[in-house]
Order: structure tokens, then sequence, then C-alpha cells
């Protein structure tokens, strides 16, 4: 059994229009499966940096690489393990880019089963480290199961790539309070300082997005910090004591996300750039589309549903009057789940499809006609 659910365009306010697209090469609408645009024209004395975003599921990655960016380049969800494959967000400065490498969060091996997901997700955040020039541990200071401490995982690669410089952030810091942020402080740089930090405001000497308060904690001994940790004695502390910085920020809100911003900036390097200048990410446009619709069902659907749901794209055209025609299809594997996906008179796979279409159009910057085929997987 299939259902065809189709949306045709509607009229789109002008600044749809205006938008411009996180793609820069016409030949990526031709071919979807297209990665990157043709090799990037290089600037005077080019910089670059790749930074590795790590955290366990949920830390906010995802949502700092689209505050960083400035547009919607991963997709978002309160469900674990979104990020399913490396992707990057990619921000120019002048002759400076920096790429954003979101990993998958590190997670255990009943995590993976419990989810359906394969190996890869595991060896993720490793291989984004074996790139990177600076390593990026971000925490959710308001999840209280999990602030006060590094995971086993993020700590082996920490260890293991000990010669990489490595910086703390601790995400959503505007729901708890400033002393028990410190005490976090202490504890997940293993207890290093021998006096509190203090807190400097700074004001951005670069222009950046819209200013806001932002604060970086400074302390000398974290720079100085002794390399020789053994594995074991990380494995036991729950700390990192390398960390050359510690940066407060809410992605949600953007505070701090300048602060930051402008330290990527100058800790780029010289070297050639790895993509074109208005290209904001490295994933497909297939690719892209995938994880839009996937964002939804995860938002949408209940419990592990979403996660053994298979998709693809079965058609792909750019039309003559600027609108793509995408269809995607979504296989399900008993009739009980196509219920739950379509849901009563298909409101569910409807409020799917809607909410996908505006992303798409505000990623593409051109109107989309989305339909998308409900089926059971034979």
């Amino acid at each position: 059994m299939d259902v065809l659910l189709y949306f045709s365009r509607r009229c789109l306010h002008p600044r749809h229009h205006q938008a411009s697209c996180i793609f820069t090469a016409v030949n990526q609408f031709q071919d979807p499966k297209i990665t990157v645009a043709p090799k990037p024209r290089q600037p005077h004395s080019p910089k670059i940096l790749k930074v590795a975003l790590l955290g366990e599921p949920n830390a906010g990655k995802s949502t700092l690489t689209n505050v960083l960016v400035g547009r919607k380049v991963v997709p978002v969800c309160r469900k674990p393990q979104t990020t399913r494959e490396r992707s990057s967000g990619i921000i120019t400065f002048g002759s400076t880019q920096i790429v954003l490498v979101d990993s998958p969060g590190t997670l255990s091996r009943d995590i993976r089963r419990k989810y359906y997901m394969s190996k890869a997700l595991a060896t993720g955040p490793r291989d984004c480290a074996t790139d990177a020039d600076l390593l990026a541990v971000l925490v959710d200071v308001g999840n209280k199961r999990t602030r006060d401490h590094l995971s086993e995982e993020i700590l082996e690669i920490l260890h293991e790539f000990d010669t990489i410089p490595s910086v703390l952030v601790l995400n959503k810091v505007d729901v708890i309070r400033k002393e028990i942020l410190l005490d976090l402080i202490d504890k997940l740089t293993d207890n290093y300082q021998e006096t509190k930090p203090t807190i400097k405001l700074k004001e951005p000497t670069i222009k950046l997005a819209p200013k806001k308060k932002s604060y970086i904690i400074v302390d000398e001994s974290i720079k100085n910090a002794d390399n020789s940790l053994k594995k074991q004695s990380v494995r036991k502390n729950g700390g990192w004591k390398n960390f050359k910085e510690v940066f407060m920020i809410s992605a949600r809100t953007g505070d701090g996300v300048d602060m930051l911003q402008e330290y990527l900036v100058s800790q780029a390097k010289p070297g050639n750039w790895q993509y074109n200048m208005k290209q904001l990410t490295s994933l497909s446009p297939s690719r892209f589309v995938e994880e839009i619709i996937r964002e939804k069902l995860l938002g949408h659907l209940p419990h592990d549903l979403p996660y053994i749901l298979k998709q693809s794209n079965l058609f792909w055209h750019l039309s003559d009057n600027g609108t793509l025609r995408i269809h995607q299809s979504i296989d399900c594997r008993r009739n009980g789940q196509m219920s739950i996906v379509i849901g009563p008179r298909g409101k569910v796979i409807r409020t799917i499809s809607e909410e996908a279409k505006a992303d798409l159009e505000e990623a593409f910057g051109c109107p989309v006609e989305l339909l998308v085929k409900v089926r059971l997987r034979k």
C-alpha cells in the first residue's frame, strides 16, 4: 500500500526569492548527489581552521553550528542522534575560512543497539578529530546527569589527540547560577585551577553577527597545562587539564557565541580553502533534503520509530521557472508503522512535509514542490 501526499507550491513572500542558497554550484541542483562545488577560488593569503565539535548527544553541537554559520545547515532535534554522519558548516570572514565539523554525539554500544545505529556512529567523533586543527568539547550544563564530567569516549579522544589544541564550551549557561558554573569548570578541567577563574568581559575586535554580551573564562594555568596525563588517570578523574580556553555560551539565545567565533577566526592558520566563499555546508543537496525530513520525523513520531524508517530520494528536477521539484519516499516495515507515520487523515505526514518544505525553501532560496510517498517496504 502506498500513500501519496502532494503539496503544491504556495505564493512566496518576496524575501524567499531574495534568500541566498546554501549551495553554490548550479550543477549541484542538476545532480543533487554532488557533495561540493568545483574547486574554490583562493583569496590572497588564505587561512583556514578545521574545528571538530565533540560532545554527548543533545549537547547542542548542531544548534551551535547553525548559529555560527547564521543559517540552518544541519538538522536539530531533541531526540538523540539527530546527526548521523559527519557534516560541516562553513563560515568565511574575509580571507579566513572556518570549517565546523559536526559529528554524531559520543555514545555507548548499548545506546547504538537501542536506536538501531551503525558502528560507524561510534567512530564518527574520533574520525572528525583526526583531521581537525582544534577540538571544541561542548557540554550541556543544563543536564545534571552529564554536566559535571566528560564522558569516557570524549576523554579517550582528547588523550589520543592531545597534540591538537582543545577548548571547553559550556552551553546553556543561561539556565544555571554562576557559582554552579564555576564549580563545573573546576571539575571539567580536572580541578587544575588553584584559584577560581576570573570572568572577563571582552568586546569583539572584528565585525561579526549582532553583538551580545560575551564572556570568556581566562586562566593561564589552563594554557600551560601539562600534556603528560596518562589515559588511566584521565578516565578516573572525568576532566581534562589541557583546555586552552573555556567559553560560556547559550547556543539557543546566541549569548557568548560572538566571542567563540572571534577566537576561532584568531586561531586560523595559513592554508588553502576547502570550499567556495558562499558555500555553507558540505552536505550534498539530496542528503540535505533527507536530513531535513528526518529531523521532522524525529520531532513528530513517537519513540524509536524514526530510527527504523528508510528514506530515499526518488525524483529531483529544477524546472525552467526556478521551482525545485523533489519526490521523497519513506519506507515502513509494517502497516502499523505506516498508520503512525501518516496519522489520522494524513495529519502527521502533512505537518512533517509542510515544515520540511519551509526549511528547504529557505535553504535553497527558491520555490519547492515536495511530494512524500509513504510505502510498505517489500
